[in-house]
């Protein structure tokens, strides 16, 4: 990939997926999960002459939120991935990002994902992320302006998908690794706002490791070194 993406190692997508989620805290994920489809009939795909089996879960994340201290956040996440240019643009987001919402409503209710999930007295709050990236597309190349009106997601019942796409990504690693170099034997944390969510004093925690899913694709990341916040910017990104 062109420009930051020097900064990632290999060009298979999936291991570039997984060394931003090493960059953002998320670590380990669990990988390659299949679950039962729960919802057979309403999954099946289009050209498919026998109802839907299975799911396909790329990558898995949890940890208790940070900015709301009733839930434990599981990111749902499917990495896709191009030797070449983004095409199709509209075709694709709607197959890939309508794929993930079918995931998330059978991961919701599903037994066979259960036995990765910790133990939590908190509420499960399942999310969805789709990286989808292009190696010899610019490193500042925008999908979500192309499509963020377009997509149909029919009857999909699901809390919320949030897209990374080459912009995005670019602007996660370059950002973080600006911060690793300044001061480079001091280990980066990410500061958590008051939400008003999350002001229980068990739960309240200022700085930890790890990267919110809210935020994956903000355009504000709040770094912190000791007391030297760094907060790193980008023109202003709308969640799918």
């Amino acid at each position: 990939m062109a420009g930051e993406f020097s900064l990632l190692s290999g060009e298979h997508g999936h291991k570039m997926v997984k060394e931003i989620l090493n960059l953002i805290g998320w670590i380990p994920p669990v990988e390659h999960i299949d679950i039962a489809c729960s919802l057979e009939k309403e999954h099946k795909r289009e050209k498919s002459k026998n109802d839907r089996r299975q799911h396909g879960i790329d990558l898995m994340y949890q940890y208790p939120s940070p900015l709301i201290s009733e839930h434990h956040d599981i990111a749902i996440i499917s990495s896709k991935h191009s030797q070449k240019k983004y095409t199709n643009i509209l075709r694709s987001a709607q197959d890939f990002l309508f794929e993930l919402g079918q995931d998330l409503e059978c991961s919701k209710i599903s037994d066979d994902l259960q036995e990765y999930i910790s133990n939590s007295e908190r509420a499960e709050h399942f999310v969805g992320v789709l990286f989808w990236l292009a190696s010899e597309e610019g490193a500042e190349y925008d999908i979500i302006q192309k499509i963020s009106s377009e997509i149909e997601f029919k009857n999909l019942k699901f809390n919320s998908i949030y897209l990374i796409d080459n912009k995005r990504a670019t602007f996660l690693v370059s950002a973080i690794k600006t911060a690793q170099a300044y001061r480079e034997n001091v280990k980066i944390k990410f500061l958590y706002p008051h939400t008003g969510k999350n002001m229980h004093p068990e739960n309240l925690v200022i700085t930890d490791t790890f990267l919110p899913v809210q935020y994956i694709n903000s355009s504000i990341l709040p770094i912190i070194k000791l007391v030297v916040c760094y907060f790193a910017m980008m023109n202003l990104i709308k969640n799918i």
